[in-house]
């Protein structure tokens, strides 16, 4: 599960980056602002069901 987690914030991180140094429009920059909450809700989630 850890090794898991790990791997996914990686490929997350590496996601925010490339969004944020991309050239989108303010409404794509918006969404995934969002799904970065909703992502950080999940994991939160995740840690207290472990």
């Amino acid at each position: 599960m850890r090794v898991w987690k790990i791997l996914t914030t990686i490929v997350f991180i590496l996601i925010t980056v490339g969004i944020a140094f991309s050239e989108i429009d303010t409404v794509m920059k918006t969404s995934a602002a969002m799904l970065v909450l909703i992502y950080w809700e999940l994991e939160d989630i995740l840690r207290k069901l472990d």
